[in-house]
C-alpha cells in the first residue's frame, strides 16, 4: 500500500471523525472523513473536466484550508504533479537558507 492509498483508508476508516478542523473568521470548520472524501471526489471531477492527463502539473495557489487539503489529494490522485504557490511569497523570496 502506498502513502496516497493509505490515506485513502484513513478517510474511509473515519467517515464520521473530525480529521480536520480550521479556526476562522466565522468559527471553528470541521471535517470528517466522509466530507473530505466529497470534496475530493469534487476537486477530482473538476480536474478530469480540465483535461489534465497523469504526470501533467498543476499549480495550487489558495489560502491554507481543508479545501486546500482536499484539492492537493485530489490532485494525486489523478496521478497529476502538485505545484503550491504561496501568496505571501515574493518574486525574490526563497525558502531556502
Amino acid at each position: 500500500m502506498n502513502f496516497l492509498e493509505s490515506i485513502f483508508e484513513q478517510l474511509q476508516t473515519a467517515q464520521d471523525t473530525p480529521l480536520l478542523r480550521r479556526n476562522g473568521s466565522r468559527g471553528t470548520v470541521e471535517a470528517t472523513g466522509k466530507k473530505l472524501l466529497e470534496l475530493i471526489g469534487r476537486a477530482r471531477a473538476f480536474l478530469a473536466s480540465k483535461g489534465l492527463k497523469k504526470g501533467d502539473r498543476c499549480v495550487l495557489l489558495a489560502p491554507n484550508s481543508i479545501r486546500w487539503v482536499a484539492m492537493d489529494l485530489a490532485v494525486m490522485a489523478e496521478g497529476l504533479i502538485a505545484v503550491p504557490l504561496y501568496r505571501e511569497a515574493s518574486a525574490g523570496s526563497s525558502w531556502l537558507p
